[in-house]
């Protein structure tokens, strides 16, 4: 019996690359369900979206979430979407879909309840990004967490991540924004959830995380 997949891909004014990201994933993944959340945009990220979606004929929809920010996003993929494994990610082209095979692998084999993708073992992060305090906050943030947890995680916002079911529905969603990632990672090292860190390679889209 197959795994049921979903790509959850919120999005706020991704006009310009939410078509390449839809098709990006449904080339690697075109059993999965593919979900946009449209977070409120004020550009054509929802026509675009559901555009490609009828016209490619995949297994999907396009979701509007009123309120702003990551957080409400996902809770809401999160809450109406049914699957055994789900994958988030950017709609900006940031994380290329050719990496989500190696990233399901440890779910699928039962071996990670949560899979990060890397962005800072992978090579290019550095490149891409060049905003020197963005860089000195994540560490920080990274620094404590470690030290409070005893782990040794790498990428602790990196927003392309894989869920099996069972994070998914034991995770409640409490914060509104892009401080959504540090908060799964809060939770995953708290609860005691299986985590594993695999490195990627980042596209050359905004680096925001």
């Amino acid at each position: 019996m197959k795994n049921k997949l979903a790509v959850i891909l919120p999005a706020y004014n991704e006009e310009l690359t939410i078509q390449d990201t839809i098709m990006d994933f449904f080339t690697q993944l075109p059993d999965a369900q593919i979900i946009v959340i449209d977070n409120n945009s004020s550009d054509n990220t929802f026509k675009l979206a559901q555009k490609t979606i009828q016209e490619n004929n995949i297994n999907g929809k396009v979701l509007f979430e009123g309120f702003q920010g990551k957080g409400f996003a996902v809770r809401k993929a999160f809450v109406e979407i049914d699957a055994d494994i789900y994958i988030m990610a950017d709609a900006d082209m940031t994380y290329p879909a050719k990496d989500v095979h190696k990233l399901m692998k440890p779910i699928l084999e039962d071996k990670a309840d949560i899979v990060i993708g890397d962005r800072h073992s992978g090579g290019n992060y550095a490149e891409e990004n060049k905003r020197n305090l963005h860089g000195f906050g994540n560490s920080l943030v990274k620094n404590m967490i470690n030290f409070l947890f005893r782990s040794d995680l790498k990428d602790i916002m990196s927003g392309y991540r894989i869920f099996n079911k069972k994070f998914v529905k034991n995770y409640p969603i409490m914060v509104s924004g892009f401080q959504l990632e540090t908060d799964m990672t809060l939770h995953t090292l708290d609860k005691r959830f299986r985590i594993l860190e695999i490195p990627i390679e980042i596209g050359r889209a905004s680096c925001r995380e």
